[in-house]
């Protein structure tokens, strides 16, 4: 299912259930179409179901660094803004280049890099997403 491009769709991976709402409510209020899943295995299902046009992850997911689902995310040129209770020093090279949030981030800061990741993703299947 492709979202039309006045509504970018972004898939966010939260498994906690108060910022996974925070996210979904600001992004949606923001004029994106959200899915929202908790889990690797729900994203991964979400990325082989829809293509979304960016991507904010969690990046540990129930005490799991999610490397193997950046990797993924990357392959198929989706943008990723990473939303993280944890510091982006001593991550490992997948994150290279990825803008990282601090959580819980301010909304118009995570807005503003979501919005500011959908050129990249123009850039990089040159889809007009927005």
């Amino acid at each position: 299912m492709r979202v039309p491009a006045s509504h970018p769709h972004c898939l966010v991976v939260e498994d906690e259930a108060l910022v996974g709402m925070d996210v979904e409510d600001a992004l949606s209020e923001a004029g994106f179409a959200v899915h929202w899943v908790a889990s690797p295995e729900g994203a991964s299902a979400a990325l082989a179901a829809t293509q979304p046009d960016v991507v904010v992850l969690d990046v540990v997911l129930r005490a799991r660094m999610c490397t193997d689902l950046v990797r993924d995310i990357r392959r198929r040129g989706i943008p990723i803004v990473v939303h993280s209770g944890y510091a982006a020093s001593g991550v490992p090279g997948e994150f290279d280049g990825v803008p990282w949030l601090r959580k819980p981030a301010d909304m118009p800061v995570l807005l503003a890099a979501v919005e500011a990741a959908l050129p990249r993703r123009e850039a990089h299947t040159g889809a007009v997403t927005a």
